[in-house]
């Protein structure tokens, strides 16, 4: 989703972005124009999202408004894996004030309640958004799900071994993910990104 044809910025900036898929298996579409324009633009994310897209890239800050209130509008957000990361990713979702409702999913389900527990005290000074610990049962109706389960790095271990282990992990999430939600969009952020990324295609 862009501005417009003309606006030099914005245009370079999808370029990049179409050129970081070239040579994959994704299939990128073809641009449409919101003007900038928040409104305008979520209305073209919300059609891609009935499409079954993967993925929207907002040219600029309108456009990337407009995508956010589109994946708002088509569901709940999940998170599986709170740690450090996942943690961040929880409370920086809840004060956004883009969802209404966010689930906190982990293996170790006290840390999941506690996390939600501190989430729940932060959003009371800002906009209303309800966190609770859950299961992946209670992420079947959401939009939006990131997936920042995984070990961390140990010392002297190599990016590769790492992947040996996280795999495992992303395979294990991803299959109880499909059994429920195979219309959401998933947002990796486990170590090593890159790769996971892949693999959870």
């Amino acid at each position: 989703v862009n501005v417009n044809a003309a606006t030099d910025s914005t245009v370079k900036r999808e370029a990049g972005f179409r050129s970081a898929f070239e040579g994959t298996d994704y299939n990128i579409l073809e641009t449409q124009y919101g003007e900038g324009d928040a409104a305008k633009s979520q209305t073209i994310a919300e059609n891609y999202i009935t499409q079954g897209v993967v993925g929207i890239f907002g040219g600029n800050e309108g456009s990337t408004t407009g995508i956010g209130n589109a994946i708002k509008a088509s569901g709940d957000t999940g998170v599986i894996g709170v740690g450090f990361v996942g943690a961040t990713c929880a409370y920086t979702l809840a004060v956004s004030g883009l969802f209404s409702d966010l689930v906190l999913v982990d293996m170790n389900r006290d840390k999941a309640i506690g996390e939600a527990a501190d989430i729940n005290h932060g959003v009371a000074f800002s906009k209303p958004c309800r966190v609770v610990a859950g299961d992946y049962a209670d992420l079947a109706e959401c939009g939006l799900i990131i997936i920042a389960a995984g070990a961390n790095q140990k010392p002297g271990e190599s990016r590769l071994e790492l992947l040996g282990r996280n795999k495992g992990i992303l395979s294990s999430v991803i299959a109880q993910l499909t059994a429920i939600n195979r219309e959401a969009i998933l947002l990796v952020v486990s170590n090593p990104v890159d790769v996971l990324t892949c693999l959870a295609q």
